[in-house]
Protein backbone atom coordinates (compact mmCIF):
# COMPACT_ATOMS: atom_id res chain seq x y z
CA UNK A 1 0.00 0.00 0.00
CA UNK A 2 1.57 3.35 -1.24
CA UNK A 3 1.37 6.44 1.24
CA UNK A 4 0.68 9.90 0.28
CA UNK A 5 0.99 13.17 1.77
CA UNK A 6 4.43 14.66 3.63
CA UNK A 7 5.47 12.65 6.43
CA UNK A 8 8.01 14.14 8.77
CA UNK A 9 9.60 11.97 11.43
CA UNK A 10 11.65 14.06 13.87
CA UNK A 11 13.74 12.34 16.97
CA UNK A 12 10.53 12.18 19.21
CA UNK A 13 9.01 9.04 20.17
CA UNK A 14 5.35 8.93 21.66
CA UNK A 15 3.97 6.27 23.41
CA UNK A 16 -0.20 6.30 24.13
CA UNK A 17 -1.44 4.03 27.49
CA UNK A 18 -4.86 3.61 26.45
CA UNK A 19 -6.84 2.59 29.63
CA UNK A 20 -10.68 1.77 27.76
CA UNK A 21 -11.84 0.10 31.27
CA UNK A 22 -9.90 1.85 33.86
CA UNK A 23 -12.32 2.04 36.86
CA UNK A 24 -14.07 -1.24 36.22
CA UNK A 25 -10.46 -3.29 36.12
CA UNK A 26 -10.00 -1.80 39.79
CA UNK A 27 -13.01 -3.07 41.24
CA UNK A 28 -12.46 -6.42 39.06
CA UNK A 29 -8.88 -7.25 41.00
CA UNK A 30 -11.22 -7.52 44.21
CA UNK A 31 -13.19 -10.12 43.32
CA UNK A 32 -11.85 -13.69 44.12
CA UNK A 33 -12.29 -14.35 40.76
CA UNK A 34 -13.79 -12.97 37.01
CA UNK A 35 -17.08 -11.59 38.23
CA UNK A 36 -19.81 -9.65 36.15
CA UNK A 37 -19.31 -6.31 37.43
CA UNK A 38 -20.67 -3.09 35.97
CA UNK A 39 -20.83 0.18 36.52
CA UNK A 40 -23.85 2.30 35.96
CA UNK A 41 -24.78 6.37 35.83
CA UNK A 42 -28.35 7.11 37.10
CA UNK A 43 -30.24 4.33 35.48
CA UNK A 44 -28.04 3.44 32.46
CA UNK A 45 -24.77 1.59 32.53
CA UNK A 46 -21.67 3.25 31.47
CA UNK A 47 -19.04 0.70 31.31
CA UNK A 48 -18.75 -3.04 31.62
CA UNK A 49 -16.49 -5.52 32.74
CA UNK A 50 -15.63 -8.67 30.01
CA UNK A 51 -17.42 -11.52 32.02
CA UNK A 52 -20.90 -8.87 31.88
CA UNK A 53 -20.24 -8.07 28.00
CA UNK A 54 -20.04 -12.39 27.51
CA UNK A 55 -23.35 -12.63 29.10
CA UNK A 56 -24.91 -10.04 27.23
CA UNK A 57 -24.65 -7.24 29.00
CA UNK A 58 -23.35 -3.91 27.35
CA UNK A 59 -23.10 -0.04 28.07
CA UNK A 60 -25.94 2.16 27.80
CA UNK A 61 -28.50 -0.67 28.72
CA UNK A 62 -30.64 0.28 31.43
CA UNK A 63 -30.22 -1.21 35.09
CA UNK A 64 -33.74 -3.42 34.79
CA UNK A 65 -32.40 -4.58 31.38
CA UNK A 66 -28.88 -5.71 32.81
CA UNK A 67 -30.56 -7.03 36.23
CA UNK A 68 -33.06 -9.21 33.90
CA UNK A 69 -30.68 -10.35 31.26
CA UNK A 70 -27.66 -11.64 34.25
CA UNK A 71 -29.47 -11.94 37.88
CA UNK A 72 -25.94 -12.14 39.76
CA UNK A 73 -24.21 -9.06 38.14
CA UNK A 74 -22.81 -6.56 40.29
CA UNK A 75 -23.51 -2.94 40.35
CA UNK A 76 -21.36 0.01 41.26
CA UNK A 77 -22.12 3.87 40.82
CA UNK A 78 -19.54 5.07 38.04
CA UNK A 79 -17.54 7.86 39.65
CA UNK A 80 -15.88 10.55 37.42
CA UNK A 81 -13.16 11.06 40.56
CA UNK A 82 -12.25 7.99 41.68
CA UNK A 83 -11.29 7.16 37.89
CA UNK A 84 -9.54 10.67 37.76
CA UNK A 85 -7.54 9.42 41.00
CA UNK A 86 -6.42 6.14 39.63
CA UNK A 87 -5.31 7.65 36.38
CA UNK A 88 -3.32 9.98 38.61
CA UNK A 89 -2.06 7.33 39.94
CA UNK A 90 -1.03 5.88 36.86
CA UNK A 91 0.54 9.22 35.83
CA UNK A 92 3.00 9.28 38.81
CA UNK A 93 4.00 6.04 37.62
CA UNK A 94 4.84 6.94 34.38
CA UNK A 95 6.36 10.10 35.38
CA UNK A 96 9.37 6.92 36.84
CA UNK A 97 10.22 6.83 32.70
CA UNK A 98 9.92 10.46 31.71
CA UNK A 99 9.26 13.70 32.77
CA UNK A 100 6.88 14.82 29.57
CA UNK A 101 3.77 12.49 30.65
CA UNK A 102 0.14 14.00 29.37
CA UNK A 103 -2.94 13.16 31.31
CA UNK A 104 -5.88 12.81 29.10
CA UNK A 105 -8.79 11.92 31.20
CA UNK A 106 -10.86 9.82 31.60
CA UNK A 107 -8.58 6.95 30.19
CA UNK A 108 -5.23 8.09 28.43
CA UNK A 109 -1.45 8.82 29.44
CA UNK A 110 0.84 10.20 26.43
CA UNK A 111 4.50 9.14 27.40
CA UNK A 112 7.48 11.23 25.30
CA UNK A 113 10.36 9.05 25.67
CA UNK A 114 13.27 9.95 23.28
CA UNK A 115 15.06 11.95 26.32
CA UNK A 116 14.69 8.77 28.42
CA UNK A 117 15.93 5.98 25.90
CA UNK A 118 19.63 6.77 26.79
CA UNK A 119 18.99 6.45 30.70
CA UNK A 120 16.95 3.26 30.26
CA UNK A 121 19.69 1.35 27.44
CA UNK A 122 17.40 1.86 24.22
CA UNK A 123 13.49 2.00 23.21
CA UNK A 124 13.00 -1.68 23.41
CA UNK A 125 14.90 -2.31 27.00
CA UNK A 126 12.56 0.48 27.87
CA UNK A 127 9.18 -0.67 26.41
CA UNK A 128 10.23 -4.35 28.27
CA UNK A 129 10.67 -2.37 31.28
CA UNK A 130 7.21 -0.35 31.10
CA UNK A 131 5.55 -3.62 29.76
CA UNK A 132 6.65 -5.81 32.83
CA UNK A 133 5.80 -3.27 35.49
CA UNK A 134 2.02 -2.50 33.58
CA UNK A 135 1.26 -6.18 34.04
CA UNK A 136 1.51 -5.69 38.34
CA UNK A 137 -1.26 -2.58 38.09
CA UNK A 138 -3.61 -5.34 36.29
CA UNK A 139 -5.72 -2.83 34.12
CA UNK A 140 -6.60 -3.93 30.43
CA UNK A 141 -4.47 -1.54 28.45
CA UNK A 142 -3.43 -0.71 24.90
CA UNK A 143 -0.43 0.55 23.74
CA UNK A 144 -0.13 2.93 20.95
CA UNK A 145 4.05 3.77 19.41
CA UNK A 146 4.52 6.93 16.90
CA UNK A 147 6.89 9.95 16.02
CA UNK A 148 3.83 11.77 16.81
CA UNK A 149 1.33 11.80 19.68
CA UNK A 150 -1.39 11.97 17.39
CA UNK A 151 -0.09 8.91 15.88
CA UNK A 152 0.40 7.27 19.00
CA UNK A 153 -3.60 7.62 20.23
CA UNK A 154 -4.03 5.99 16.98
CA UNK A 155 -2.47 3.12 17.22
CA UNK A 156 -3.65 2.56 20.97
CA UNK A 157 -6.70 3.18 19.97
CA UNK A 158 -6.88 0.49 17.18
CA UNK A 159 -5.02 -1.79 19.05
CA UNK A 160 -7.94 -1.63 21.78
CA UNK A 161 -10.39 -2.03 18.91
CA UNK A 162 -8.79 -5.26 17.42
CA UNK A 163 -5.64 -6.24 18.96
CA UNK A 164 -3.40 -5.39 16.68
CA UNK A 165 -0.92 -3.47 15.47
CA UNK A 166 0.97 -5.26 18.70
CA UNK A 167 3.79 -3.44 20.61
CA UNK A 168 6.49 -5.55 18.85
CA UNK A 169 4.83 -4.81 15.30
CA UNK A 170 4.88 -0.63 16.04
CA UNK A 171 8.60 -0.91 17.04
CA UNK A 172 9.35 -2.65 13.67
CA UNK A 173 7.86 -0.35 11.83
CA UNK A 174 9.14 2.52 13.28
CA UNK A 175 13.01 1.02 13.26
CA UNK A 176 12.40 0.32 9.71
CA UNK A 177 10.55 3.90 8.84
CA UNK A 178 7.31 1.91 7.97
CA UNK A 179 4.52 3.48 10.36
CA UNK A 180 3.34 5.92 8.06
CA UNK A 181 1.66 2.74 6.35
CA UNK A 182 0.14 1.53 10.08
CA UNK A 183 -1.23 4.62 10.43
CA UNK A 184 -2.70 5.02 6.99
CA UNK A 185 -4.46 1.98 6.89
CA UNK A 186 -6.41 2.66 9.68
CA UNK A 187 -10.08 3.10 9.48
CA UNK A 188 -11.57 6.70 10.30
CA UNK A 189 -13.59 5.96 12.90
CA UNK A 190 -10.27 5.26 14.83
CA UNK A 191 -10.26 9.07 14.41
CA UNK A 192 -11.24 11.60 17.29
CA UNK A 193 -14.04 12.97 15.01
CA UNK A 194 -17.53 14.19 15.92
CA UNK A 195 -19.82 11.81 14.38
CA UNK A 196 -21.55 14.00 12.37
CA UNK A 197 -17.60 14.76 10.79
CA UNK A 198 -16.78 11.01 10.30
CA UNK A 199 -20.54 11.18 8.05
CA UNK A 200 -19.57 13.48 6.00
CA UNK A 201 -15.87 11.98 5.30
CA UNK A 202 -17.73 8.75 4.15
CA UNK A 203 -20.40 9.95 2.34
CA UNK A 204 -17.91 11.90 0.28
CA UNK A 205 -15.72 8.00 -0.10
CA UNK A 206 -13.31 8.46 2.48
CA UNK A 207 -12.93 4.99 4.59
CA UNK A 208 -9.40 5.08 5.75
CA UNK A 209 -7.25 7.76 7.04
CA UNK A 210 -4.56 6.89 3.94
CA UNK A 211 -7.08 8.16 1.36
CA UNK A 212 -7.92 11.23 3.64
CA UNK A 213 -4.31 11.77 3.53
CA UNK A 214 -4.17 11.04 -0.29
CA UNK A 215 -6.29 14.21 -1.34
CA UNK A 216 -4.14 18.03 -0.70
CA UNK A 217 -4.76 19.32 2.86
CA UNK A 218 -5.38 22.74 1.07
CA UNK A 219 -8.45 20.62 -0.32
CA UNK A 220 -9.40 19.38 2.60
CA UNK A 221 -9.08 23.08 4.06
CA UNK A 222 -12.26 24.29 1.85
CA UNK A 223 -14.10 21.13 1.96
CA UNK A 224 -13.98 20.30 5.58
CA UNK A 225 -13.27 22.48 8.96
CA UNK A 226 -10.00 23.18 9.97
CA UNK A 227 -9.86 20.96 13.08
CA UNK A 228 -9.83 18.30 10.51
CA UNK A 229 -6.69 19.90 8.80
CA UNK A 230 -4.94 20.15 11.99
CA UNK A 231 -5.22 17.47 13.36
CA UNK A 232 -4.25 15.81 10.04
CA UNK A 233 -1.18 17.58 10.12
CA UNK A 234 -0.63 17.05 13.79
CA UNK A 235 -0.73 12.89 12.39
CA UNK A 236 1.93 13.62 9.62
CA UNK A 237 4.46 15.40 11.85
CA UNK A 238 3.78 19.12 10.31
CA UNK A 239 2.32 20.62 13.25
CA UNK A 240 3.18 20.53 17.16
CA UNK A 241 1.17 20.00 19.89
CA UNK A 242 1.06 22.07 22.47
CA UNK A 243 -0.06 20.52 25.59
CA UNK A 244 0.87 21.26 29.04
CA UNK A 245 2.40 18.59 30.82
CA UNK A 246 1.28 16.89 33.92
CA UNK A 247 3.40 17.81 36.91
CA UNK A 248 3.40 15.87 39.91
CA UNK A 249 1.40 16.83 42.79
CA UNK A 250 3.05 18.85 45.73
CA UNK A 251 1.89 16.95 48.40
CA UNK A 252 1.14 12.79 49.08
CA UNK A 253 -2.76 12.15 49.70
CA UNK A 254 -3.61 8.91 48.47
CA UNK A 255 -6.30 6.87 49.07
CA UNK A 256 -7.94 3.05 47.97
CA UNK A 257 -11.46 2.55 48.27
CA UNK A 258 -12.90 -1.13 48.62
CA UNK A 259 -15.98 -2.40 47.07
CA UNK A 260 -16.30 -4.84 50.52
CA UNK A 261 -15.86 -3.15 53.90
CA UNK A 262 -12.16 -4.84 55.36
CA UNK A 263 -13.34 -6.44 58.46
CA UNK A 264 -9.68 -6.72 60.51
CA UNK A 265 -6.61 -5.16 60.92
CA UNK A 266 -4.90 -8.01 59.03
CA UNK A 267 -6.97 -7.10 55.86
CA UNK A 268 -5.30 -3.43 55.73
CA UNK A 269 -1.83 -4.95 55.54
CA UNK A 270 -2.39 -5.04 51.56
CA UNK A 271 -3.60 -1.83 50.82
CA UNK A 272 -1.13 -0.40 53.38
CA UNK A 273 1.53 -1.72 51.65
CA UNK A 274 0.19 -0.58 47.80
CA UNK A 275 0.31 3.06 49.28
CA UNK A 276 3.56 2.90 50.64
CA UNK A 277 5.05 1.38 47.45
CA UNK A 278 3.23 4.75 45.70
CA UNK A 279 4.76 7.01 48.93
CA UNK A 280 8.30 5.48 48.08
CA UNK A 281 7.71 6.21 44.55
CA UNK A 282 6.72 9.71 44.66
CA UNK A 283 9.65 10.84 47.71
CA UNK A 284 12.02 9.16 45.37
CA UNK A 285 10.66 11.49 42.20
CA UNK A 286 10.48 14.31 44.18
CA UNK A 287 13.56 13.85 46.28
CA UNK A 288 11.65 14.31 49.44
CA UNK A 289 11.74 12.39 52.79
CA UNK A 290 8.82 12.77 55.40
CA UNK A 291 8.47 13.16 59.34
CA UNK A 292 5.29 11.39 59.58
CA UNK A 293 2.58 9.41 58.03
CA UNK A 294 -1.72 10.26 58.92
CA UNK A 295 -3.34 6.63 58.06
CA UNK A 296 -7.41 7.80 57.09
CA UNK A 297 -9.65 4.75 57.42
CA UNK A 298 -13.86 5.73 56.57
CA UNK A 299 -15.66 2.58 57.63
CA UNK A 300 -19.13 1.48 56.05
CA UNK A 301 -21.14 3.57 58.94
CA UNK A 302 -19.03 6.95 56.97
CA UNK A 303 -16.92 7.38 60.74
CA UNK A 304 -14.13 8.25 60.29
CA UNK A 305 -10.61 6.89 62.02
CA UNK A 306 -7.29 7.98 61.77
CA UNK A 307 -4.03 6.21 62.69
CA UNK A 308 -1.18 8.83 62.86
CA UNK A 309 2.62 7.31 62.47
CA UNK A 310 5.73 10.16 63.44
CA UNK A 311 9.53 9.57 63.42
CA UNK A 312 12.00 12.12 65.19
CA UNK A 313 13.98 12.30 61.75
CA UNK A 314 12.67 12.78 58.44
CA UNK A 315 13.81 9.89 56.07
CA UNK A 316 12.30 7.95 52.78
CA UNK A 317 12.61 4.56 54.11
CA UNK A 318 8.78 3.48 53.89
CA UNK A 319 9.87 -0.23 54.92
CA UNK A 320 10.32 1.40 58.23
CA UNK A 321 7.19 3.41 57.75
CA UNK A 322 5.43 -0.12 57.27
CA UNK A 323 6.70 -1.78 60.46
CA UNK A 324 5.84 1.28 63.05
CA UNK A 325 2.52 0.63 61.60
CA UNK A 326 2.43 -2.45 62.24
CA UNK A 327 3.26 -1.58 66.01
CA UNK A 328 0.28 0.99 66.03
CA UNK A 329 -2.25 -1.20 64.80
CA UNK A 330 -1.97 -3.39 67.43
CA UNK A 331 -3.55 -1.37 69.35
CA UNK A 332 -6.61 0.03 66.85
CA UNK A 333 -9.82 -1.29 67.29
CA UNK A 334 -12.19 -1.12 64.10
CA UNK A 335 -15.24 -0.09 65.55
CA UNK A 336 -17.09 -0.71 61.70
CA UNK A 337 -15.84 -2.76 58.65
CA UNK A 338 -13.22 -0.04 56.31
CA UNK A 339 -14.50 0.89 52.62
CA UNK A 340 -11.66 3.33 52.43
CA UNK A 341 -8.01 3.39 53.49
CA UNK A 342 -6.16 6.80 52.62
CA UNK A 343 -2.86 7.55 53.50
CA UNK A 344 -1.05 11.47 53.63
CA UNK A 345 2.48 12.16 54.21
CA UNK A 346 3.44 15.49 55.88
CA UNK A 347 5.51 17.59 56.34
CA UNK A 348 7.90 16.72 54.03
CA UNK A 349 10.96 18.86 52.94
CA UNK A 350 14.03 18.34 50.93
CA UNK A 351 16.20 15.06 51.26
CA UNK A 352 19.64 15.94 52.00
CA UNK A 353 22.69 13.35 51.74
CA UNK A 354 23.68 11.46 54.53
CA UNK A 355 26.89 13.19 56.20
CA UNK A 356 29.68 11.17 56.31
CA UNK A 357 31.61 11.19 59.50
CA UNK A 358 35.38 10.11 60.46
CA UNK A 359 33.62 7.54 62.74
CA UNK A 360 30.73 5.89 60.51
CA UNK A 361 30.08 3.66 63.90
CA UNK A 362 28.90 7.02 66.16
CA UNK A 363 26.47 7.66 63.26
CA UNK A 364 24.75 4.31 63.23
CA UNK A 365 24.46 4.10 66.62
CA UNK A 366 22.74 7.30 66.45
CA UNK A 367 20.54 5.93 63.31
CA UNK A 368 19.82 2.41 65.69
CA UNK A 369 19.05 4.66 68.53
CA UNK A 370 16.86 6.72 66.61
CA UNK A 371 14.31 3.34 65.37
CA UNK A 372 14.31 2.24 68.66
CA UNK A 373 12.94 5.73 69.64
CA UNK A 374 10.28 5.55 66.69
CA UNK A 375 9.40 2.22 67.89
CA UNK A 376 8.72 2.82 71.67
CA UNK A 377 6.83 5.59 70.79
CA UNK A 378 4.20 3.83 68.29
CA UNK A 379 3.26 1.69 71.85
CA UNK A 380 4.18 4.19 74.52
CA UNK A 381 2.41 7.73 75.02
CA UNK A 382 4.61 11.22 75.12
CA UNK A 383 3.52 11.42 78.91
CA UNK A 384 5.13 7.69 78.97
CA UNK A 385 8.72 8.27 77.46
CA UNK A 386 10.17 11.57 77.70
CA UNK A 387 13.62 12.70 78.45
CA UNK A 388 14.89 15.66 80.38
CA UNK A 389 16.05 19.13 79.56
CA UNK A 390 17.93 21.35 81.49
CA UNK A 391 16.71 25.04 82.34
CA UNK A 392 18.68 27.95 83.64
CA UNK A 393 17.20 27.44 87.15
CA UNK A 394 18.49 28.07 90.29
CA UNK A 395 16.52 25.48 92.15
CA UNK A 396 16.64 22.03 91.58
CA UNK A 397 13.05 21.54 91.19
CA UNK A 398 12.67 23.97 87.81
CA UNK A 399 16.20 23.21 86.10
CA UNK A 400 14.55 19.56 84.61
CA UNK A 401 12.14 19.81 81.95
CA UNK A 402 10.34 16.71 80.08
CA UNK A 403 10.97 16.66 76.27
CA UNK A 404 10.52 14.26 73.49
CA UNK A 405 13.04 11.74 73.47
CA UNK A 406 15.69 12.61 70.63
CA UNK A 407 18.51 10.27 69.37
CA UNK A 408 21.97 12.27 69.76
CA UNK A 409 25.57 10.67 69.54
CA UNK A 410 26.65 8.99 72.30
CA UNK A 411 28.14 11.67 74.74
CA UNK A 412 30.40 10.87 77.95
CA UNK A 413 27.36 11.67 80.90
CA UNK A 414 27.69 14.10 83.70
CA UNK A 415 29.56 13.07 86.53
CA UNK A 416 28.91 14.50 90.23
CA UNK A 417 32.26 14.39 92.38
CA UNK A 418 30.67 11.36 94.19
CA UNK A 419 30.90 9.46 91.05
CA UNK A 420 27.56 9.50 90.61
CA UNK A 421 25.29 10.21 87.59
CA UNK A 422 23.18 13.23 87.64
CA UNK A 423 20.15 12.83 89.78
CA UNK A 424 16.69 12.32 88.51
CA UNK A 425 14.53 14.68 89.71
CA UNK A 426 11.13 14.08 91.45
CA UNK A 427 8.12 16.69 89.65
CA UNK A 428 7.93 18.26 93.66
CA UNK A 429 10.33 17.31 96.69
CA UNK A 430 9.34 14.74 98.25
CA UNK A 431 9.08 15.18 102.49
CA UNK A 432 11.15 12.66 104.34
CA UNK A 433 10.02 11.10 107.95
CA UNK A 434 12.25 11.22 111.44
CA UNK A 435 12.55 8.49 113.29
CA UNK A 436 14.52 8.30 116.94
CA UNK A 437 16.22 11.43 115.16
CA UNK A 438 17.37 9.57 112.02
CA UNK A 439 16.35 10.29 108.23
CA UNK A 440 13.99 7.36 106.62
CA UNK A 441 13.41 7.03 103.11
CA UNK A 442 10.78 4.21 101.80
CA UNK A 443 11.27 2.14 105.08
CA UNK A 444 15.20 2.74 104.64
CA UNK A 445 17.09 4.91 107.51
CA UNK A 446 19.41 7.33 105.45
CA UNK A 447 23.22 8.21 105.40
CA UNK A 448 24.93 11.05 104.61
CA UNK A 449 27.97 10.51 102.43
CA UNK A 450 28.75 14.15 101.10
CA UNK A 451 29.27 17.61 102.42
CA UNK A 452 26.28 20.47 102.51
CA UNK A 453 25.79 22.65 99.78
CA UNK A 454 24.13 25.81 100.57
CA UNK A 455 21.92 27.45 98.40
CA UNK A 456 19.77 30.94 99.21
CA UNK A 457 17.99 31.88 96.15
CA UNK A 458 14.52 33.45 94.64
CA UNK A 459 14.67 36.34 97.23
CA UNK A 460 12.86 37.94 94.48
CA UNK A 461 9.95 35.93 94.88
CA UNK A 462 9.88 32.97 97.89
CA UNK A 463 12.97 33.14 99.35
CA UNK A 464 13.93 29.82 99.54
CA UNK A 465 17.65 28.74 101.82
CA UNK A 466 18.43 24.69 101.72
CA UNK A 467 21.49 22.80 102.52
CA UNK A 468 21.57 20.02 99.59
CA UNK A 469 23.34 16.22 100.63
CA UNK A 470 24.01 12.88 98.91
CA UNK A 471 22.50 9.83 100.80
CA UNK A 472 22.50 6.59 100.70
CA UNK A 473 19.66 4.25 101.44
CA UNK A 474 20.96 0.61 101.43
CA UNK A 475 22.40 0.33 97.63
CA UNK A 476 20.72 2.97 96.75
CA UNK A 477 21.23 6.82 96.66
CA UNK A 478 19.02 9.68 96.62
CA UNK A 479 19.47 13.93 96.71
CA UNK A 480 18.57 15.37 100.02
CA UNK A 481 17.70 18.75 101.46
CA UNK A 482 16.93 20.67 104.19
CA UNK A 483 14.39 23.89 104.13
CA UNK A 484 15.72 26.40 106.38
CA UNK A 485 12.29 27.81 106.02
CA UNK A 486 10.04 25.23 106.39
CA UNK A 487 12.52 23.49 109.38
CA UNK A 488 12.19 19.96 107.50
CA UNK A 489 13.87 17.25 104.74
CA UNK A 490 13.12 16.86 101.75
CA UNK A 491 14.19 13.81 98.81
CA UNK A 492 14.76 16.09 95.72
CA UNK A 493 15.10 12.86 93.52
CA UNK A 494 17.14 9.71 93.31
CA UNK A 495 20.59 8.96 91.45
CA UNK A 496 21.24 6.58 88.21
CA UNK A 497 23.80 4.31 89.62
Amino acid sequence: MSVSGQWVEGGERWLCLYFPTLAIDYWQRQQAEPAALALHEGARLVMCSGAARLAGVEAGMSLASAQALLPTIVLRPYEPAHEQSLLQALAQWAYGFTSSVMLEPPHRLVLELAASLRLFGGLAALLARLSAELQAWGCEVALGLAPTAAGARLLAVAQSAEGHPELSEQQRALAQGDWPHLLARQPLARLPLAKASLQRLRRAGFQTVGELLAVPLASIGRRFDQPLVQLLRQLQGLSPELAQAWVLAPEFNRSHVFMYGLTDSAHLQAPMQALLAELKQFLRQRQLVTQGLCWRFVHVDRQVSELSVGVQRAHGDTDEFLRLTQLKLEQFRMRAPVEVVGLRAEPLTAAEPAPVGLFPELRDASDEAGRLIDRLYQRLSPAQLFSVQLQDEHLPEYQQCPVRVQARRPTLPAVAATGLLSPWLYPDPLPLQQRRGQLVWQGEILTLVSLAERMDSHWWAERQRRDYFVARAGHRYVRIFFCHQRQQWFVAGCYVC
